[in-house]
């Protein structure tokens, strides 16, 4: 077994959860609770799966000058990543957290918001039996 399959291995389980990247997310608790932001990144860890949201759990990050290459010294706000049991989907028609269930109409699988039935404004998820 050679060195990234040892990596794999250790991880977590595999990325499927219910959000996808671009979909509107509500973070849940911590520092940044209540904060909206949209997903743009999924990190898989060892810990488990971690987001990053845009606009979401900045952090200050204290970077030293580069003269090589003109990048200049100071504090610089990033976006720290949150971990997936943290975030919820966002519903805007209640302006709350919701929760996603699952619908197949016409052979096509779609997302909803559990609360309200409305489909989430996202492209369908379609699988393809070809």
């Amino acid at each position: 077994m050679n060195r990234s399959q040892q990596i794999e291995k250790n991880l977590s389980t595999p990325l499927h959860d219910k959000f996808l990247i671009g979909d509107q997310v509500i973070i849940t608790t911590g520092r940044s609770k209540n904060s909206v932001g949209t997903l743009r990144k999924k990190i898989r860890t060892r810990e488990g799966l971690r987001y990053l949201v845009s606009g979401c759990n900045l952090v200050i990050k204290h970077q030293k000058p580069d003269p090589r290459t003109g990048r200049p010294g100071g504090r610089i706000e990033i976006e720290a990543s949150v971990h997936s049991s943290n975030v919820a989907i966002y519903n805007p028609a209640t302006k709350s957290a919701d929760k996603i269930r699952y619908d197949i109409e016409n052979g096509q699988k779609f997302r909803k918001y559990k609360s309200t039935g409305e489909r989430i404004a996202h492209e369908s998820i379609r699988k393809n039996k070809d």
